[in-house]
């Protein structure tokens, strides 16, 4: 199960889907990065945003939205990355500050 939400105030993020995880029973969001082509033709480029993403799976942090798992997404026609998806926590309703009060 997907469903479109609105991340109205996360600039980078092109789409984000409230799912569920099939293994885990738990809602997740999957967030989208739309790749522009000057970014996806430079493999350096590539390769710098994977590297971000994989310290990003390596953090725990009470304090910190889990980040469970990233991939690219490749182009059909042009064979290069073309969005970067990943999929992370999901924080219910309120704000960070609310969460840690009640935390």
């Amino acid at each position: 199960r997907k469903k479109k939400v609105s991340q109205k105030h996360v600039h980078g993020i092109d789409d984000v889907y409230l799912a569920i995880d099939s293994e885990e029973g738990v809602e997740v969001l999957w967030n989208e990065i739309m790749l522009q082509t000057s970014l996806h033709d430079n493999p350096t480029v590539v390769r710098e945003l994977n590297d971000v993403f994989d310290h990003l799976q390596t953090l725990t942090h009470p304090n910190i939205v889990k980040f469970y798992k990233y991939w690219n997404k490749i182009s059909p026609t042009t064979e290069k990355p073309e969005k970067i998806v990943f999929i992370t926590e999901y924080m219910y309703s309120g704000s960070l500050k609310q969460f840690l009060k009640k935390a």
